[in-house]
């Protein structure tokens, strides 16, 4: 059989609704719920509206652990009572409150809210649920419905928030966009995979589907490896992280966790991205989307490859356009900066090892002594870190404290 709900049908008058909101009492929980977003005649109506005694809908509450009526539906149109109680605007006859006669701030003092309370029984992750589904009929967008997730992937993220303070402080004042580029920077560490080339998108049932895959437990070396690009890009791009905008800090994102993950020698990493970025982001900004000429040092054919990045930056939470862009802004910092892939086999195989052994006659490579097999140790001559590959040409056998002579001079 299917599960029906408790439900209380009951109402507060707006004078007991104000008492209540002053104690703390309602809760609008901000984890999820969106901003105040009404215009001033949507408000303006709703105060007509009870100052004639006409219905204003049925609020949904869900009466949380703590005793608070957690509004799940009707925050707009409880916020507008409130402020107007508070002198914040004036109705349509441009009358504050306290402008009104007794009588009529008597009236709507004792106008009943009436309201559905479910069952305080009821999960986090159902109530969250419950509360996007209601929104159905004024959608809520994406990031809205985003933040109102519950699971271990919403803690990543919303730890991710609070914790890289390098550079979500710097988007702070925008907080519902600054946490869903938290979710958005998530999904690409989760979902891509540069080798078969699979982007993700980033609409919301992507987001959905990502969120029950990893409900219970993400892999910590992915959650090391997204706050470490975060904070890598905090700290090389701090000063113009506001001037950058979130499409392009997905462009951004994807290519430091790709140059991290793929590229041989990160050395001086940081300062070259830093470079690059600057270089890159200028180009893109010195000519409009409309634009059918290149400005002025700028040739044909690199106008058409950044006027395809916008073009493509047009459906930028689409797999493809994602792809694309990405695309481009690796391509262009291959021309900007030398680059060479990190060899995908890091150890030298036993083969290997015995061709080299006696390819030496036995003797340690670095002091030229006797060495015996069970106690060689491999080393590239070319640093492995540094792009060294790993073939027998780099390839060199000698004794473990010979070993750690060689990288302390090499360090």
């Amino acid at each position: 059989m299917p599960r029906v709900p408790h439900l209380e049908f009951e109402h507060f008058s707006i004078k007991e609704m104000k008492d209540l909101w002053d104690k703390g009492k309602i809760l609008i929980n901000e984890e999820y719920q969106r901003s105040f977003i009404w215009k001033p005649y949507q408000r303006r109506d709703l105060i007509e509206s009870i100052m004639k005694g006409f219905s204003m809908g049925v609020l949904v509450i869900w009466e949380n652990k703590k005793g608070q009526f957690e509004i799940l539906d009707g925050q707009q149109r409880i916020k507008t009572i409130i402020r107007y109680l508070d002198g914040e605007f004036k109705n349509n006859e441009k009358k504050e409150f306290d402008d009104l006669t007794i009588t009529e701030q008597s009236e709507i003092e004792g106008y009943s809210v009436y309201y559905l309370k479910l069952q305080s029984a009821l999960k986090e992750e159902e109530i969250s649920d419950i509360f996007t589904r209601l929104q159905e009929g004024t959608p809520l967008n994406t990031p809205e419905k985003v933040n109102a997730f519950r699971g271990k992937f919403r803690e990543s993220f919303m730890d991710a928030f609070f914790k890289n303070t390098k550079f979500f402080e710097r988007v702070k004042n925008y907080r519902f966009r600054a946490r869903f580029l938290a979710a958005q920077f998530l999904l690409l560490e989760l979902e891509t995979d540069y080798d078969r080339k699979l982007f993700p998108s980033m609409g919301y049932l992507d987001f959905k589907n990502t969120n029950e895959k990893y409900k219970k437990e993400i892999p910590s070396k992915k959650l090391t490896m997204y706050n470490t690009y975060i904070n890598f890009l905090g700290t090389f791009l701090y000063n113009e992280i506001r001037a950058i905008s979130y499409r392009d800090w997905i462009s951004l994102y994807l290519l430091a966790s790709y140059l991290h993950k793929k590229q041989a020698n990160k050395e001086g990493l940081g300062v070259y991205f830093r470079e690059f970025a600057l270089e890159f982001l200028k180009n893109l900004t010195s000519f409009s989307i409309y634009d059918t000429s290149p400005p002025r040092g700028m040739d044909q054919k690199m106008f058409r490859k950044f006027m395809n990045y916008k073009q493509f930056g047009r459906k930028a939470t689409l797999s493809d356009s994602i792809e694309k862009r990405f695309n481009i802004i690796l391509s262009e910092y291959k021309r900007f900066h030398p680059f060479k892939y990190k060899d995908t086999i890091r150890l030298f195989n036993e083969e290997q090892k015995i061709r080299v052994y006696f390819k030496q006659r036995g003797l340690c490579a670095f002091c030229k002594k006797p060495l015996s097999f069970q106690e060689a140790e491999s080393h590239h001559k070319f640093d492995y870190s540094k792009g060294g590959r790993t073939k027998m040409q780099n390839a060199q056998m000698v004794h473990h404290t010979c070993h750690i002579e060689i990288h302390k001079v090499t360090t």
